[in-house]
This record gives C-alpha cells, sequence and structure tokens, in this order.
C-alpha cells in the first residue's frame, strides 16, 4: 500500500547528497517548466518544480545557522568575538572621521558582507533575544545577529551555540554535541519554558504519528468486518467494532493534541478539515453499528476514516499542516463557522491549487 501512495513510507525519502549528481538536470527541466503556467504543466513538471522547491527550501534552512562556504563556522564566530572590540572601534572611528586602522576596517567589512549575505539566503529566525527586555518575539536571523554584534559589542550566545552545534556535528563528537544543546535548552527555558513544552510534544505527537495507526487500524476492522459476513459473524462483528473503537480515539487524541499546539478549532485549513470530517463520520457510523450490530457501520466507518486519512495525508505533503486560513474576521470562532463541514461540502468546486485563498463561499 505504501508503494501506492496509499500509506507513508520512508523509502521515498532522500539526503542532498543522493540528489547531488542530479541536481544540474533538475535546473535545467526546471528551467524548462518555469515558463509553463502551472495548470497546463505535465505530471512530470509539477513534480520537477516541487522537487526543486524543497530544494531550494533545504538550501535556504541550512544557510540559517551556518555560511554555506564555511570550513568551520565555529572558527569564524570565535575570532569575530576575539577581534569584535577592535573591529568595532575602527567602523565607529571611519563613521566619526577620526583616524581608524585600515586593515581592521577591511576585515569588518568583510565579515559584514558574508553575514549580511547569509541574513539574505535564509527565513529562520533562529537566534533567541539576547536580552530579557527584547520581546518575546524579538527572535533574529543568525545573520543580523552576527552583525548587529558590531553595534552591541558581544555575540548573542544563541549563535554560539549553533556554531558549537555544527562543529561538534562535523567532528563527530555526541557528547559535546549532546552538553551544547542541554546547555542551549537550559538557557532557552528561563524565558521560554512553556514553548519548550509545545516542543516536546509536539515532537513526540509527531514521533507517535496517531493518524498513521488510525489507518491502519481502519483499514482492519473494515477487512474483519467484512470476513464476518462469511464466517463467525459475532466474534468478528464485535473484534471489528471494538478495532474502529481504538482507530477512532488514536483519532480523536491526535486531533486534540493538534488543537492544543495550535490554539486554534479543530478545523483551519484543507489538512485538519479532511481530519475533521472523516471523525465525524466515523463517529456517526460507530453509533449505527451500536443500534443495528449488523458490521455495516463498521464496513462504512473503516472504509471512510481510511480514505479521509489518505486525503488529509496527501495535503499534508503540500505543507498544510500547520498554516491557517484567511478569514475576514480574525477570531476563532469565524474560523470554526467558516470551515465547517456543512459550509465546506455547500462550498462549490472551485478551489485554488493552495490552502492560502479560497474563493468558494465557505471561506474567504
Amino acid at each position: 500500500m505504501a508503494s501506492l501512495g496509499l500509506l507513508p513510507s520512508k523509502s521515498y525519502l532522500f539526503s542532498l547528497d543522493q540528489l547531488r549528481s542530479g541536481l544540474p538536470e533538475l535546473e535545467r527541466q526546471m528551467k524548462l517548466a518555469d515558463p509553463v503556467e502551472e495548470q497546463m504543466r505535465s505530471p512530470f513538471q509539477r513534480e520537477v518544480a516541487k522537487l526543486y522547491q524543497r530544494v531550494i527550501l533545504y538550501d535556504r534552512i541550512k544557510a540559517s545557522v551556518n555560511i554555506e562556504d564555511s570550513p568551520d563556522f565555529l572558527a569564524e564566530v570565535l575570532r569575530l568575538q576575539q577581534m569584535l572590540p577592535a573591529w568595532a572601534a575602527a567602523l565607529r572611528s571611519k563613521q566619526a572621521g577620526q583616524p581608524f586602522n585600515e586593515e581592521d576596517v577591511k576585515m569588518a567589512n568583510a565579515f559584514l558582507a558574508r553575514f549580511q549575505s547569509m541574513s539574505e539566503f535564509s527565513d529562520l529566525l533562529a537566534i533567541p533575544p539576547a536580552s530579557d527586555d527584547a520581546g518575546a518575539d524579538a527572535w533574529q536571523k543568525a545573520g543580523d545577529s552576527l552583525a548587529a554584534s558590531f553595534a552591541q559589542g558581544n555575540i548573542n550566545p544563541g549563535v554560539m551555540a549553533y556554531a558549537g552545534l555544527g562543529h561538534a556535528w562535523r567532528l563527530k563528537q555526541p557528547q559535546d554535541f549532546n552538553e551544547i544543546v542541554r546547555r542551549f535548552t537550559a538557557q532557552l527555558a528561563r524565558r521560554f519554558g512553556p514553548q519548550l513544552q509545545k516542543c516536546r510534544a509536539e515532537a513526540a505527537f509527531n514521533h507517535a504519528q496517531p493518524f498513521s495507526s488510525s489507518m491502519v487500524l481502519y483499514v482492519l476492522a473494515f477487512l474483519l468486518a467484512v470476513l464476518s459476513w462469511l464466517r463467525w459473524p459475532d466474534a468478528l462483528q464485535r473484534s471489528a467494532f471494538w478495532l474502529l473503537v481504538v482507530a477512532f480515539l488514536i483519532a480523536t487524541a491526535g486531533i486534540l493534541m493538534r488543537m492544543w499546539l495550535e490554539g486554534r478549532p479543530p478545523v483551519t485549513n484543507l489538512y485538519s478539515s479532511a481530519l475533521f470530517v472523516g471523525w465525524v463520520a466515523v463517529a456517526l457510523c460507530l453509533v449505527l453499528e451500536k443500534i443495528y450490530r449488523n458490521a455495516i457501520g463498521v464496513v462504512a466507518g473503516g472504509m471512510i476514516g481510511f480514505c479521509t486519512l489518505i486525503i488529509a495525508h496527501h495535503l499534508s505533503l503540500t505543507g498544510d499542516t500547520m498554516e491557517m486560513m484567511r478569514a475576514v474576521l480574525d477570531s476563532n470562532f469565524w474560523l470554526t463557522t467558516t470551515c465547517s463541514p456543512s459550509s465546506l461540502a455547500m462550498a462549490p468546486h472551485s478551489w485554488p491549487g493552495s490552502s492560502r485563498s479560497f474563493t468558494s463561499s465557505a471561506a474567504c
């Protein structure tokens, strides 16, 4: 089923090193596909564009806490820390029209240029605020933080932590790597304790993969229910019913966990709408099965639960897992009412490819 795309599979994940030999060809194919409108592209061109975007995203994330062409980013940061007083003083003297050391100004400008290039190429705000006086949202790009160190007179400890992590990883020093993680986490916990708790919970949630587990159980419940019409009806129907209950409870826990992580209603985007619609349908099937006890409710519930989770899985591949839909009024109540299953069912079939901007009557 994984080979058919019906279940998630790790066999379709590749490292950049595995793709590196084909990157020139990927770029050539992207140049051919780029002039073609997205709706007119062939399936091959759409997949080329998707892969190309992911490679670019990987490169941007990689450059967020490290300079691409630096053989040892930690050594550069330590050099900056050592020379920062002299370089900052030379820059201030030049700006004030006073005598200055030309070599110091030259080196400072060279480092500033590298940091600015690093900032322009990255999107990740990975560096926490340097002081408690700064707002909780005042996170910076690593390049911006390093460039600002000339004015501040010191380097943000977060930059040092990431540089140290990269150094320990390159030298394959797991003990040093883990120690840096422990100290950096302890430093962040003093101010961002609740956020770190949510991060740990989200990591555990992603590792548990409750919806994938529910998907497998839905299939098993469906098969047992169908077999119950052929042999051992009582035992198989009872087993199928309780398997469906377990799958439903696991999916419920997953939906509740997503709500807590997002701080939003259960339906906020296409991915969550697929989860919620399937959850409601399976709940109704359980009620029907409890009343009639003929395995039809289990068969319908297993099929609907599996299909809606498959749809949600494929929606998640587009990055539509956590981003909110843009509503006219930015409130949880509006999101709940405009994105309810009934609203989605009545909307005309004119959904754009992206969940960011709906043109139907269900959302704005």
